[in-house]
């Protein structure tokens, strides 16, 4: 069975889903810090943007993979 874990981060009302793992070493980035639009990985602060996935700051290189989603009444929809 596949699993993914994935971080949602609501950035001025709209929702956005990327993987919750750090592409330097895998730390998971729920554990990091969140401002604005911008994911700090708490291990090497590797900065993200979590509307793109870009990498924003090194050690980190490769970009977080995202997710496309939606939200119906209660529901988190993702397409993985």
């Amino acid at each position: 069975m596949w699993t993914a874990k994935v971080l949602v981060a609501n950035v001025q009302g709209r929702f956005y889903a990327v993987e919750d793992r750090c592409t330097h070493m895998g730390y998971p980035l729920y554990l990091g810090d969140f401002d604005g639009r911008v994911l700090t990985c708490g291990f090497h602060s590797a900065r993200f943007d979590v509307t793109t996935g870009e990498v924003l700051s090194p050690p980190a290189r490769e970009p977080l993979k995202t997710y496309k989603m939606g939200v119906e009444d209660a529901d988190v929809l993702l397409e993985l």
